[in-house]
Protein backbone atom coordinates (compact mmCIF):
# COMPACT_ATOMS: atom_id res chain seq x y z
CA UNK A 1 0.00 0.00 0.00
CA UNK A 2 1.60 3.13 -1.07
CA UNK A 3 1.82 6.10 1.54
CA UNK A 4 1.87 9.86 0.94
CA UNK A 5 3.92 12.47 1.56
CA UNK A 6 2.88 15.55 4.00
CA UNK A 7 2.07 18.78 2.16
CA UNK A 8 0.04 22.00 2.82
CA UNK A 9 0.01 22.73 6.91
CA UNK A 10 -2.49 24.82 8.58
CA UNK A 11 -1.28 28.67 8.09
CA UNK A 12 -2.98 31.64 10.41
CA UNK A 13 -2.37 35.32 9.28
CA UNK A 14 -3.05 37.76 12.47
CA UNK A 15 -4.66 40.51 10.35
CA UNK A 16 -6.55 41.57 7.14
CA UNK A 17 -3.71 43.99 5.86
CA UNK A 18 -3.56 42.03 2.54
CA UNK A 19 -7.16 42.28 1.84
CA UNK A 20 -8.11 45.62 2.73
CA UNK A 21 -11.51 45.68 1.19
CA UNK A 22 -12.59 43.41 4.57
CA UNK A 23 -13.65 45.43 7.49
CA UNK A 24 -14.05 43.59 11.31
CA UNK A 25 -15.64 47.13 12.69
CA UNK A 26 -18.28 49.65 12.17
CA UNK A 27 -21.01 47.11 12.60
CA UNK A 28 -22.50 45.37 15.98
CA UNK A 29 -24.29 42.10 16.33
CA UNK A 30 -27.88 43.05 18.25
CA UNK A 31 -29.07 39.55 18.71
CA UNK A 32 -28.79 35.64 17.42
CA UNK A 33 -31.18 33.20 18.07
CA UNK A 34 -31.98 29.25 16.73
CA UNK A 35 -33.90 29.29 13.65
CA UNK A 36 -33.86 25.55 14.04
CA UNK A 37 -31.71 22.63 15.38
CA UNK A 38 -28.78 23.75 13.26
CA UNK A 39 -29.59 27.24 12.12
CA UNK A 40 -29.22 30.75 13.58
CA UNK A 41 -30.42 34.41 13.05
CA UNK A 42 -28.07 36.89 13.42
CA UNK A 43 -29.26 40.48 13.42
CA UNK A 44 -26.54 43.40 13.29
CA UNK A 45 -26.57 47.02 12.37
CA UNK A 46 -23.90 48.68 10.00
CA UNK A 47 -22.55 52.24 9.37
CA UNK A 48 -22.35 50.71 5.87
CA UNK A 49 -23.96 51.00 2.57
CA UNK A 50 -23.22 49.26 -0.48
CA UNK A 51 -21.53 46.52 1.12
CA UNK A 52 -21.87 42.60 1.84
CA UNK A 53 -21.63 40.98 5.43
CA UNK A 54 -20.21 37.69 6.18
CA UNK A 55 -21.11 35.76 9.20
CA UNK A 56 -18.09 33.40 10.73
CA UNK A 57 -17.90 31.04 13.11
CA UNK A 58 -14.86 30.62 14.52
CA UNK A 59 -12.59 31.01 10.43
CA UNK A 60 -15.33 29.25 8.83
CA UNK A 61 -17.67 31.52 6.59
CA UNK A 62 -21.39 29.99 7.45
CA UNK A 63 -23.33 33.14 5.68
CA UNK A 64 -23.43 36.28 4.18
CA UNK A 65 -26.31 38.93 3.61
CA UNK A 66 -28.01 38.29 0.13
CA UNK A 67 -28.30 42.05 -0.83
CA UNK A 68 -25.89 44.88 0.50
CA UNK A 69 -28.91 46.91 2.37
CA UNK A 70 -29.72 43.76 4.69
CA UNK A 71 -29.15 43.43 8.26
CA UNK A 72 -29.41 39.45 9.13
CA UNK A 73 -27.66 36.48 8.00
CA UNK A 74 -29.34 33.21 8.01
CA UNK A 75 -26.66 30.65 8.86
CA UNK A 76 -26.12 26.63 9.57
CA UNK A 77 -24.51 25.99 12.56
CA UNK A 78 -23.69 22.55 14.71
CA UNK A 79 -24.47 22.96 17.97
CA UNK A 80 -21.70 21.99 20.48
CA UNK A 81 -21.17 22.20 24.35
CA UNK A 82 -18.00 24.01 23.33
CA UNK A 83 -18.89 27.03 21.55
CA UNK A 84 -17.41 28.63 18.47
CA UNK A 85 -16.72 32.49 18.40
CA UNK A 86 -19.21 34.45 16.09
CA UNK A 87 -17.75 37.50 13.91
CA UNK A 88 -18.75 39.52 11.08
CA UNK A 89 -17.08 40.92 8.42
CA UNK A 90 -17.90 43.32 6.18
CA UNK A 91 -16.59 42.94 2.35
CA UNK A 92 -16.63 44.78 -0.86
CA UNK A 93 -20.12 43.51 -3.35
CA UNK A 94 -17.37 41.49 -5.52
CA UNK A 95 -15.86 40.05 -2.19
CA UNK A 96 -19.20 38.53 -1.24
CA UNK A 97 -17.93 34.76 -1.67
CA UNK A 98 -14.29 35.32 -0.79
CA UNK A 99 -13.59 33.65 1.94
CA UNK A 100 -11.73 35.99 4.84
CA UNK A 101 -11.18 32.85 7.41
CA UNK A 102 -7.55 32.35 7.37
CA UNK A 103 -6.91 36.12 7.79
CA UNK A 104 -9.20 37.15 10.64
CA UNK A 105 -7.20 37.81 13.90
CA UNK A 106 -6.62 35.54 16.98
CA UNK A 107 -10.09 34.89 18.60
CA UNK A 108 -11.04 31.86 20.57
CA UNK A 109 -11.01 29.17 18.06
CA UNK A 110 -11.27 25.44 19.02
CA UNK A 111 -12.01 23.84 14.97
CA UNK A 112 -8.95 22.64 13.44
CA UNK A 113 -8.76 22.29 9.32
CA UNK A 114 -5.88 19.77 8.42
CA UNK A 115 -4.91 19.61 4.43
CA UNK A 116 -2.96 17.34 3.13
CA UNK A 117 -1.76 15.94 -0.31
CA UNK A 118 -1.94 12.13 -1.51
CA UNK A 119 0.69 10.68 -4.17
CA UNK A 120 0.64 7.36 -5.74
CA UNK A 121 -2.15 6.00 -3.46
CA UNK A 122 -4.07 4.18 -6.39
CA UNK A 123 -4.92 1.07 -4.00
CA UNK A 124 -6.06 3.58 -0.91
CA UNK A 125 -9.88 3.55 -0.32
CA UNK A 126 -10.69 6.17 2.28
CA UNK A 127 -8.33 8.48 4.76
CA UNK A 128 -8.23 7.68 8.20
CA UNK A 129 -7.93 10.62 10.81
CA UNK A 130 -7.27 10.24 14.38
CA UNK A 131 -6.70 12.12 17.25
CA UNK A 132 -5.45 12.32 20.69
CA UNK A 133 -8.82 12.82 22.97
CA UNK A 134 -7.46 15.84 24.91
CA UNK A 135 -4.75 18.91 24.62
CA UNK A 136 -1.66 17.07 24.67
CA UNK A 137 -2.78 13.50 24.38
CA UNK A 138 -0.90 11.19 22.31
CA UNK A 139 -2.73 10.04 19.00
CA UNK A 140 -5.13 7.13 19.91
CA UNK A 141 -5.54 5.14 16.78
CA UNK A 142 -9.24 3.86 17.64
CA UNK A 143 -10.10 7.69 18.16
CA UNK A 144 -11.17 7.59 14.55
CA UNK A 145 -12.61 11.23 13.89
CA UNK A 146 -13.68 10.97 10.41
CA UNK A 147 -12.85 8.36 7.49
CA UNK A 148 -12.43 10.57 4.06
CA UNK A 149 -13.00 8.67 1.04
CA UNK A 150 -10.38 8.61 -1.35
CA UNK A 151 -11.35 9.66 -4.89
CA UNK A 152 -7.82 10.78 -6.36
CA UNK A 153 -4.36 11.74 -5.70
CA UNK A 154 -5.08 15.39 -4.63
CA UNK A 155 -4.69 17.87 -1.85
CA UNK A 156 -7.93 16.95 1.05
CA UNK A 157 -9.22 19.23 3.47
CA UNK A 158 -10.86 18.00 6.64
CA UNK A 159 -12.51 20.63 9.25
CA UNK A 160 -12.86 19.22 13.10
CA UNK A 161 -15.44 19.53 15.49
CA UNK A 162 -15.60 22.02 17.50
CA UNK A 163 -12.61 20.90 20.42
CA UNK A 164 -13.50 20.50 24.01
CA UNK A 165 -10.44 22.09 25.40
CA UNK A 166 -7.28 24.71 25.06
CA UNK A 167 -3.97 23.64 24.29
CA UNK A 168 -1.83 22.06 21.24
CA UNK A 169 -3.90 18.98 19.47
CA UNK A 170 -2.69 16.06 18.09
CA UNK A 171 -3.96 14.13 15.34
CA UNK A 172 -2.70 11.74 12.33
CA UNK A 173 -4.05 10.65 8.98
CA UNK A 174 -3.38 7.61 7.56
CA UNK A 175 -4.76 5.57 4.35
CA UNK A 176 -6.18 2.31 4.57
CA UNK A 177 -6.45 0.08 1.02
CA UNK A 178 -9.76 -1.83 0.06
CA UNK A 179 -8.58 -5.21 1.54
CA UNK A 180 -11.81 -6.71 3.46
CA UNK A 181 -13.13 -5.63 6.25
CA UNK A 182 -11.14 -2.81 7.31
CA UNK A 183 -8.41 -2.44 5.51
CA UNK A 184 -4.53 -2.42 5.68
CA UNK A 185 -3.44 0.97 7.74
CA UNK A 186 -0.76 3.18 5.93
CA UNK A 187 2.41 5.05 7.48
CA UNK A 188 0.25 7.77 9.26
CA UNK A 189 1.18 11.12 8.79
CA UNK A 190 1.22 13.61 11.91
CA UNK A 191 -0.35 17.17 12.55
CA UNK A 192 -0.06 19.38 15.26
CA UNK A 193 -2.05 22.01 16.20
CA UNK A 194 -1.16 24.29 18.59
CA UNK A 195 -2.76 27.74 20.13
CA UNK A 196 -6.38 26.11 20.50
CA UNK A 197 -8.48 28.21 22.27
CA UNK A 198 -11.79 26.56 23.54
CA UNK A 199 -14.62 28.80 25.05
CA UNK A 200 -15.86 26.91 28.24
CA UNK A 201 -19.07 25.23 28.08
CA UNK A 202 -22.09 27.47 28.44
CA UNK A 203 -23.77 26.46 32.31
CA UNK A 204 -27.71 25.40 31.61
CA UNK A 205 -30.86 26.15 33.34
CA UNK A 206 -31.97 25.03 36.57
CA UNK A 207 -35.65 24.21 37.67
CA UNK A 208 -36.17 28.19 38.32
CA UNK A 209 -35.20 28.71 34.53
CA UNK A 210 -32.15 30.65 35.50
CA UNK A 211 -28.41 30.02 34.59
CA UNK A 212 -27.19 31.17 38.18
CA UNK A 213 -28.28 30.45 41.78
CA UNK A 214 -27.05 33.51 44.42
CA UNK A 215 -27.00 33.16 47.53
CA UNK A 216 -25.75 36.13 50.52
CA UNK A 217 -24.63 34.97 54.04
CA UNK A 218 -22.65 37.37 56.34
CA UNK A 219 -21.74 39.43 53.51
CA UNK A 220 -20.67 37.13 51.33
CA UNK A 221 -22.29 36.71 47.89
CA UNK A 222 -22.45 32.68 46.40
CA UNK A 223 -23.06 31.99 42.78
CA UNK A 224 -24.02 28.57 41.57
CA UNK A 225 -23.97 27.06 38.25
CA UNK A 226 -24.04 23.82 36.44
CA UNK A 227 -22.17 22.53 33.37
CA UNK A 228 -24.35 20.57 30.95
CA UNK A 229 -23.84 16.59 31.02
CA UNK A 230 -22.30 15.69 28.10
Amino acid sequence: MANFPPSVRRVRVATLVRKPAAYLGGFAITSITWSGTNGIRVNFTTTYTGRHHQLYAGRTRIGSTNGTGETVINAPLQPSFYPQYLQLVSVEESERTTDYGDSLPDRPYNVVRLRWETAASGDTKWLEVTGGATPGAAVDTANVLENVLFDTDRVYVWTSKPLSGSGTWNFEVAGRDDKPLTGNRGTALPFQATGVLACPPDVVLNSSGNRLRATVAAGVATIRFDYPEW
